[in-house]
């Protein structure tokens, strides 16, 4: 779907058009950084739906069009007598250190998930536009090293693309956006990452099980037998003088 924003209401209820916004936010940009886009948020509570902003994103007399890409979504209203009253437009430029921070943010949010859950990651495996790279963050693996950061020793695998299939990238987006799934599309610029969660396995140790008795009378007394023989081998191991060996038994 695509919506077509004729004019826009500044903060004092005056009308201005897109056109002019977006020249006057251009002017500011840093185009050194990356791209400029537009952000369209429908509820108070929803993020950004982006758009990058290039000549073809005009209409005839200023206004602007966006393409909200789901069939789910509200579409505001084609006069703004009935656009939403929450609908904003706000413009977005790629920056390193946010896109950094925003990734940190929600990934964050997924690891205090785990930890209300109880719940341990396996590993994740990621897809990371090509444009993220050293060129882009200062550091080879921007991406990976933020998750690196968050979830230090759960393993992770991946690879660059030139486009990359996930939910719909929202600026702005609420924590909860982290672990949303459906209305998959291609997009670009973005990094998508499958985390693969589990409960905790049970913090029971075997002696603790050998109290309760719910072992095998027969399986207790193997274990006793050899945990007999592997002591006998460590004094035995001592008495010669072979202490690295006679560690390895205890």
């Amino acid at each position: 779907k695509t919506l077509v924003i004729p004019e826009l209401l500044a903060g004092q209820g005056a009308a201005i058009k897109p056109i002019e916004v977006a020249i006057k936010a251009q002017e500011k940009v840093d185009r050194r950084v990356g791209g400029f886009f537009m952000g369209v948020r429908l509820a108070p509570d929803a993020g950004y739906i982006l758009e990058e902003v290039r000549q073809q994103s005009f209409v005839k007399g200023g206004g602007i069009q966006v393409r909200l890409g789901s069939k789910d979504l509200e579409v505001p209203a084609a006069t703004p007598a009935e656009a939403p009253a929450h609908c904003e437009i706000c413009f977005f430029q790629l920056n390193p250190d946010a896109c950094k921070q925003d990734l940190k943010r929600l990934l964050g949010y997924v690891r205090a998930q785990c930890e209300e859950r109880d719940e341990q990651v396996l590993g994740s495996v990621m897809f990371t536009c090509g444009g993220r790279a050293r060129r882009f963050f200062g550091e080879e693996c921007g991406d990976a090293e933020r998750f690196r950061e968050v979830f230090p020793s759960a393993p992770m695998l991946g690879f660059w693309a030139g486009g990359e299939i996930g939910p719909r990238a929202l600026a702005e987006a609420a924590p909860g956006e982290a672990t949303r799934t459906g209305d998959a599309q291609i997009q670009g610029f973005t990094a998508v990452f499958g985390v693969f969660r589990a409960p905790r396995p049970s913090r029971r140790t075997l002696l603790a099980t050998l109290d309760e008795g719910q072992v095998p009378a027969e399986v207790g007394s193997l274990l006793a037998r050899l945990s007999q023989d592997a002591k006998e081998r460590g004094n035995a191991a001592f008495r010669e003088a072979d202490a690295r060996n006679a560690v390895s038994h205890y």
